[in-house]
């Protein structure tokens, strides 16, 4: 199991990996990068440039513009509809475009070798320059939602450890402190928000129910009639306090 600790580690086992490394020594060869791998950002802007100008000749083959007109004849005449005419373009784009293989190849090594999702970008970069770099330390993260406040919205990219589901937990009321706070609804509640019903709809039952009787049942005593009188009372206190 991966932990927030282990992550350099893991990644240090990986590329003993004998699998591991025939894979990416395919992915370079097919993408044109060096067998060790781009020492120096401007080898990789040139690369980026070089894949660029490819793709851009390959969207304006004719090739590409043949296959782009079928699937547009196809939908026009309606033997495919336009969600599956989509689905066969974007694949055509994805086995042609190298941008997108490089981002297909960082997904198969997260799958293929069982790792956290927020791996990738780090699979990217070793492909790219042959080195783990910016490792997350965290197998979890907290997102801010910069739209809407008071939201909590929480990532997790592998089985948390105990120590982890303990940061976890840590985090959340950190990051939580100013939410409400919703307290538990008691049972007391419960039976006089049913005396409070009462009260509102008494005339409609059919059967005349007294607050005697609604103190004998909740209470054990008619003698208690007047706190089924009183809920309402108790409860407007409640109100107050929870929602001002």
């Amino acid at each position: 199991m991966i932990n927030k600790s282990n992550n350099v580690q893991l990644l240090t086992l990986l590329i003993g990996h004998d699998k591991f490394q025939v894979y990416i020594k395919s992915i370079r060869i097919l993408l044109k990068i060096p067998e060790s791998g781009f020492s120096k950002n401007e080898e990789v802007e040139r690369w980026i440039n070089y894949w660029e100008e490819k793709d851009r000749e390959y969207l304006n083959s004719k090739n590409y513009k043949r296959h782009n007109q079928y699937l547009r004849e196809k939908m026009k005449s309606g033997e495919l509809d336009r969600n599956m005419a989509n689905k066969q373009l974007n694949l055509l784009l994805r086995e042609n475009l190298h941008a997108n293989i490089l981002t297909d190849a960082s997904n198969y090594v997260i799958d293929n070798f069982n790792l956290p999702s927020h791996l990738v970008s780090v699979i990217r970069r070793y492909i790219l320059h042959n080195k783990f770099d910016f490792i997350p330390t965290d197998n979890f993260s907290y997102l801010w939602d910069i739209k809407t406040e008071r939201v909590a919205k929480i990532e997790i990219y592998s089985r948390l450890t105990k120590n982890e589901q303990l940061s976890l937990l840590r985090l959340i009321k950190e990051r939580t402190k100013d939410f409400p706070k919703i307290n538990k609804i008691t049972k007391a509640t419960i039976k006089r928000l049913t005396f409070e019903n009462w009260q509102k709809d008494r005339e409609k039952y059919t059967e005349k129910i007294t607050a005697r009787d609604l103190a004998e049942e909740h209470f054990g005593s008619r003698k208690k009639s007047q706190q089924v009188y009183d809920a309402k009372r108790s409860l407007d206190k409640m109100r107050k306090k929870l929602f001002g």
